[in-house]
């Protein structure tokens, strides 16, 4: 394990130290999950599935960094392949996902670096005590004689040869310029890899139960306790739903004299009702386990379902109220990914819903929900929504008219280039060429040579976008004009003249 520990720390240190997300991160994460699942291996003989499937998740969650150029999703990815990682190597052959309970996975990416240093230091100490051993002992004092004598031999002799002398000024140079940063995060890496590789190899079984806000007390909610909040928030439901048909499913900002901006609607959809499911579902959640008759398990079972039920209404209405309002505003990055948050929350309600019908198990339904989480960050990742939203809005300009030029120039990532290069073209006139210009200028440093390891996909296709001649000409002058200001009076203009939404939606 320790020479392969070596082996992904350098590796690691090649492709990821001061360099830019590409496949480096899905090669050394590909790495690391044939080191797990080979450690795993030389220890117990086979590989648990739940150890395989988390690898392969980790590694599938890092090699969407070089699908993707959204800064945020890379973030979010290289933490999701973080905790993937952590559960893999902290798993025993014979750990089924039942074994996945809420306690493990809220602990485990806790829990695995602090082992991981742990078993780090264990493996060195073992290295060094192997090295103590009569039949090493020898090696290690002959490299020990040879290396001070070489030293001093090349020394002497780089005095009477111009290539010992370069070999000697270059090491004095290396030695001044020492890359201390590099050093440090390969030590890291090498660190984290053999406590990894440590972990998959020797982990030892924990506990079965590990104490949750969960797990059984001595005090158990009542059929009473758990009614009267379950029926208060189904009747509570059930009025608003009925009171306010028109308001929720209608299209109110519309309707002259309402006194609501599209904003405000969408707002209060995706906040307050949002808010709503997801805290109703985790109230649903707390007031399991308690003892009841059948007939009394019977009803609170049906308020349960209804409750689910009304929730879905609301955040349907949520999800419309997006609808809305891209139709009126436009597409965004931000009500797009609402939109995907509203989509895994209505399928996590399916889920709850599901276990409340039947035998409900906690740790299975947090399980599922964070399957369901993983899903909807890989679809986001390896999905190119940007130059979809691009594109929509485009449509929509030759519907409407309307066009937000500025936002697919500045609110995008490399990945809507294309698509916002093409939107630019379609716009046309003053407006369109000056959204291309700053598209241009903005993501000039794309066109930069990177190295092999740095390749990502989203980046081709924005040099070709890039590199593609222009469909307007400009001279030196008008070109100085508009880049120094010029641009700025012309979107003032345009912004004027088409309708604002208020808000941050």
């Amino acid at each position: 394990m320790l020479p392969f520990a070596i082996l992904l720390s350098l590796a690691g240190t090649y492709l990821l130290f001061d360099a830019r997300p590409g496949i480096n991160w899905g090669i050394w994460a590909t790495l690391l999950a044939i080191g797990v699942v080979a450690a795993q291996w030389s220890q117990y003989g086979r590989v648990g599935r739940v150890t395989a499937g988390l690898a392969l998740l980790g590694a599938a969650f890092a090699w969407g960094i070089a699908v993707t150029a959204n800064e945020a999703l890379t973030v979010i990815s290289i933490a999701a392949a973080f905790v993937a990682f952590s559960h893999a190597v902290l798993a025993m052959p014979d750990v089924g996902t039942r074994q996945l309970t809420v306690g493990r996975l809220a602990l485990g990416p806790i829990e695995a670096p602090v082992r991981g240093i742990a078993e780090s230091g264990r493996q060195v100490q073992e290295a060094l005590v192997a090295a103590r051993r009569e039949e090493a002992l020898p090696v290690l004092r002959g490299a020990g004689i040879a290396l001070p004598v070489v030293a001093v031999f090349a020394l002497a002799l780089s005095t009477a040869d111009p290539v010992f002398a370069a070999w000697r000024d270059r090491a004095a140079d290396s030695l001044d310029h020492l890359p201390v940063a590099r050093v440090a995060f390969a030590l890291v890496l090498f660190v984290a890899s053999l406590g990894a590789l440590g972990l998959a190899a020797r982990a030892r079984q924990r506990a079965a139960v590990i104490p949750l806000m969960f797990a059984p007390t001595g005090f158990r909610l009542g059929f009473t306790e758990r009614l009267i909040p379950i029926a208060s928030a189904v009747a509570l439901f059930a009025c608003f739903l009925v009171l306010q048909v028109s308001y929720l499913f209608g299209n109110a900002p519309a309707v002259e004299g309402s006194g609501i901006t599209f904003a405000e609607y969408a707002r209060r959809g995706f906040v307050e009702l949002t808010f709503v499911a997801a805290a109703c579902g985790a109230l649903l959640v707390l007031l399991r386990g308690g003892k009841e008759h059948p007939g009394d398990a019977r009803v609170l079972r049906v308020l349960e379902l209804v409750l689910i039920a009304e929730l879905a209404l609301l955040l349907a209405s949520a999800f419309r109220r997006i609808v809305l309002y891209e139709e009126a505003y436009g597409f965004t990055m931000a009500r797009v990914w609402g939109q995907a948050f509203m989509l895994t929350l209505a399928a996590g309600l399916l889920v709850l819903g599901r276990e409340l019908a039947g035998a409900f198990d906690v740790h299975r339904l947090v399980r599922r929900q964070a399957a369901l989480g993983a899903a909807m960050l890989l679809a986001l990742t390896y999905w190119n929504h940007e130059a979809w939203i691009a594109r929509r809005n485009v449509e929509r300009f030759d519907r409407s008219g309307q066009l937000d030029l500025g936002y697919l120039a500045e609110g995008l990532s490399a990945n809507g280039v294309p698509a916002a290069l093409q939107a630019a073209r379609r716009a046309g006139g003053e407006r369109g060429i000056c959204a291309d210009l700053r598209i241009r200028r903005r993501w000039a440093g794309v066109l930069e040579r990177r190295a092999w390891y740095e390749w990502n996909a989203a980046v081709p296709p924005v040099r070709s976008a890039l590199s593609a001649p222009l469909w307007y000409t400009l001279s030196t002058t008008e070109r100085s004009r508009l880049l120094a200001g010029g641009c700025a009076a012309v979107e003032s203009t345009e912004a004027k003249a088409q309708p604002q939404a208020t808000g941050t939606v």
